[in-house]
Formats: structure tokens, sequence, C-alpha cells
């Protein structure tokens, strides 16, 4: 079934919204939609990043706290650390 332009089912066509009084509320949702997506992506793709960044960090700062702590208890018991 061919349909002509403007006319195909399940699209919202603005000469048609515009015979409604909710032409300005269609332009406000139609943007806050956007809106939205775009502070979705921004917020998924810093916080991927931000998981990407800090998952190493906190492996080595705990590696590094272990360290520490490995070579304390050795001074207190009087031997050496090897390398």
């Amino acid at each position: 079934m061919i349909f002509p332009i403007g006319s195909c089912p399940g699209r919202i066509v603005r000469a048609r919204v515009s015979l409604i009084m909710m032409t300005a509320s269609l332009d406000g949702v139609s943007s806050g939609v956007w809106v939205s997506l775009c502070v979705l992506f921004i917020i998924g793709t810093f916080g991927i990043g931000i998981l990407i960044a800090w998952l190493p960090l906190l492996i080595v700062s705990v590696w590094f706290v272990y360290r520490i702590v490995r070579g304390w208890i050795a001074l207190r018991e009087g031997r050496g650390m090897c390398a």
C-alpha cells in the first residue's frame, strides 16, 4: 500500500497537528526528548570514561598501600625487603 507524502501511519505530521491547539506542546515535547537524549549520552559517555580512568587508579592505589604495609611489617620484624 502506498501512502501519500506526509500521511505515513504512526508518524506525527505537523500539518495535521497544527489544526489542534497543541502545536506548542508538541514542540516542547520534541525538544525535551532531544535534550534528554543528549544529556543521557553525555552522562553515559562520562560514566564510561570515569570507569575506565578510575579502575586502573584504584588498582594501583591498592597495590601501593599493600607495598607500604608489607614494608612496615618487614621493618617492624627487622628483616629487609627484597626488590
